[in-house]
């Protein structure tokens, strides 16, 4: 017999000896000799799964924990990924470096399927198809899955890859030969590394005063506890000058958001520029809740809001990071 703790439950959950005791069992990730591919193997049999050599996961179901096996292929997937050149991938741009993705396997009612994604923690499939979402799953090679939030997943694993067009491919995984450190880990349900920074893109300069409104927003896609934070920065030709930054959170609209927490800047003279800075909060999100930052520039003279586009690019800012 075995005992292993299940975090779900929060108990030591039995297992008969023999029956799948391991929340990931046989399952090995190996970098392809193509280096922007990554092969799912199986630990005793080096390739993938059949009748004698299969992968054992054990996934939620929405009660608890169920030992899934694989032991062909299924869907027409292949066991393997391939990040295809020119496509960054959730967002990531050119000359990132060092990026960690997470292999997941998920139970659709019938078989398991594998896939790839940027952040541990979701335990229920994302439905978006479009590769730059921050919530993409990348699907293994083949396969024919239909995408489905009703369906669970686990994450079994992570690897390291860099996106440059300066690579051949363009997408390079790392293994051992390259750094061991950066080599392929078989993880079951790593803590969540879910976070995301966003800044103001264009900056706004006009006559009147900038009144407060949603500047920047975060849709969540994982439920749970987060410390959230930003700063708006901005200023008024030659006058005094107020920056007034909010955090809202909740609906989609700004105006229906509930605030968190108000950050001010404030120059009595002439001053180059005035931050609004927010210290940082806690709070509770629940997938598909919106994090706003408000923010308004008032004074006289040209107001001016501070984007990438303007000196101190960056400075216009929220970020978010799930805790728990």
């Amino acid at each position: 017999m075995s005992y292993k703790f299940n975090p779900f439950t929060k108990k030591m959950d039995y297992y008969e000896t023999g029956g799948g005791v391991d929340l990931v069992d046989n399952l090995k990730l190996v970098v392809n000799a193509a280096v922007n591919k990554l092969d799912v193997l199986t630990k005793s049999g080096g390739a993938a799964p059949d009748s004698t050599n299969f992968f054992t996961t054990s996934i939620p179901d929405g009660t608890g924990l169920v030992a899934r096996t694989r032991k062909a292929a299924y869907l027409s997937g292949t066991s393997q990924f391939i990040l295809a050149d020119a496509t960054a991938y959730w967002g990531i741009v050119t000359g990132s470096d060092k990026i960690k993705l997470h292999t997941y396997d998920i139970w659709d009612g019938t078989g398991m399927v594998h896939a790839l994604s940027r952040f541990a923690g979701f335990l229920n499939v994302p439905t978006t198809t479009t590769p730059g979402d921050d919530d993409f799953f990348l699907l293994e090679d083949g396969s024919t899955y239909t995408r489905d939030a009703a369906h669970f997943c686990i994450c079994t694993g992570h690897v390291w890859a860099n996106y440059t067009t300066g690579n051949t491919p363009d997408w390079t995984f790392y293994d051992a030969s390259t750094s061991a450190e950066l080599a392929p880990v078989v993880e079951w349900n790593p803590k969540s590394d879910y976070r995301y920074t966003k800044t103001f893109a264009t900056s706004i300069s006009q006559g009147s005063d900038i009144v407060t409104d949603s500047r920047i927003s975060i849709v969540v896609k994982q439920s749970g506890n987060y410390i959230v934070s930003g700063q708006a920065f901005g200023y008024a030709d030659n006058t005094a000058t107020s920056v007034q930054a909010y955090i809202k959170t909740g609906s989609s609209t700004y105006s229906s958001a509930v605030q968190q927490c108000f950050g001010h800047g404030v120059c009595v003279g002439v001053c180059t520029y005035v931050t609004a800075p927010i210290t940082p909060i806690t709070v509770y999100l629940n997938s598909g809740d919106t994090i706003h930052l408000g923010v308004g520039v008032y004074g006289f003279g040209t107001r001016h809001l501070g984007g990438d586009n303007l000196n101190g690019k960056g400075a216009t800012f929220l970020t978010m990071h799930r805790l728990s």
